[in-house]
């Protein structure tokens, strides 16, 4: 396969040079994948920047889920920017208050698919180069075949995109060959550093025409996607921008404990008192818990006595014994008609047991 000349915009990597180098690991895929128009559940609320470049291809729209926020780019490109993938990730701020992003999803292999089911796509039978024709980008990248990948992400310290510079260039097909991406994090309220945070230069020309802008996310939001134009190359780009999508998780702190069962009572009964304040419908589960983690009542009142011997076996003097020793408040009464029972009989005024 010959090469083109630059004039032409041919950026067929090298790969596709070197003839009779067999490609390998395809995937079937139909025409339409390579250029496929997002998922109705990945398309949100958002502000569409305008496309920087020139004004070939067609338009493709690609941004993030719901849940998730621009990281940067993957990149096909050779002498220019062939191709573009968004690289999208979920924020998080912890217990702690650290800021945290999910991992990324690259592209594994080549980021190529076969056009069609044909027996030429399966390398191993074929055992021949197949022409360019036959291959087109995997879903979710937007452009052409050429170049190798490329990956243009923000740091780990400012891992969400805020803001990219663009300069396209091109002799007769203006085409998007840089791209500096400013990153922070996933915050409403930042500044935007002066100097971009990653960089992606392609190979300059000076006879080519070019165009070049600059664009920001607004204050209180982040980028959470990419649109712009694409056929053969990358002819422009465009932020998606939104408020952050972070996920915000609550510390449970540690109760310092006095003995296990008072400080278990406690913490259950605070819990619940915080509830029933906030109006949580946590609250009645949490009252019963507390109720339940009470220690039980100590009864205070009067002792059922025990079942009194024969009457005519027990004079008074005994009864009051028996009173005393329950602490009965009847023990003072029954003591003085013992005191003067016993009186009585020392007088032999009446028998004793009367």
């Amino acid at each position: 396969m010959s090469v083109l000349p630059r004039s032409e915009r041919s950026k067929l990597s090298q790969f596709y040079r070197l003839p009779g180098v067999l490609l390998l690991g395809c995937v079937v895929a139909s025409p339409s994948v390579a250029q496929s128009s997002p998922d109705p559940d990945q398309v949100g609320q958002g502000v569409f920047l305008p496309a920087i470049g020139g004004t070939g291809g067609s338009q493709f729209k690609a941004p993030c889920t719901s849940d998730k926020q621009l990281a940067g780019f993957e990149l096909r490109a050779g002498d220019d920017i062939d191709a573009i993938r968004p690289v999208c990730v979920t924020a998080s701020i912890t217990g702690s208050g650290k800021h945290e992003t999910g991992p990324t999803s690259l592209t594994e292999g080549s980021g190529l698919v076969c056009k069609n089911d044909d027996l030429y796509c399966d390398t191993s039978v074929a055992s021949t180069a197949l022409a360019a024709s036959n291959y087109a980008v995997a879903p979710g990248w937007y452009g052409g075949i050429g170049g190798h990948i490329e990956r243009l992400l923000c740091p780990s310290n400012t891992p969400i995109v805020l803001g990219i510079d663009v300069r396209a260039e091109g002799v007769n097909t203006v085409t998007v060959n840089n791209i500096h991406l400013y990153c922070g994090q996933a915050v409403a309220d930042q500044g935007i550093g002066r100097n971009p945070s990653n960089i992606f230069d392609a190979p300059g020309d000076d006879r080519a025409q070019q165009r070049t802008g600059s664009q920001r996310c607004d204050a209180g939001q982040v980028a959470v996607g990419v649109h712009g134009r694409a056929g053969k190359w990358l002819d422009a780009v465009g932020l998606i921008c939104d408020a952050p999508r972070v996920k915000n998780y609550l510390a449970l702190g540690r109760v310092g404990l006095d003995s296990p069962v008072d400080s278990s009572r406690k913490s259950i009964c605070d819990a619940a008192k915080s509830a029933r304040a906030r109006n949580s419908p946590a609250a009645p589960g949490l009252e019963r818990q507390c109720a339940a983690s009470a220690p039980a009542p100590v009864l205070l009142g009067r002792v059922a006595a025990r079942q009194p011997a024969d009457p005519a076996q027990m004079n008074i003097c005994d009864a009051a014994k028996s009173a005393r020793a329950r602490n009965s408040p009847a023990a003072p009464g029954l003591e003085r008609q013992c005191q003067a029972a016993i009186d009585a009989q020392a007088k032999n005024e009446l028998p004793p047991d009367e």
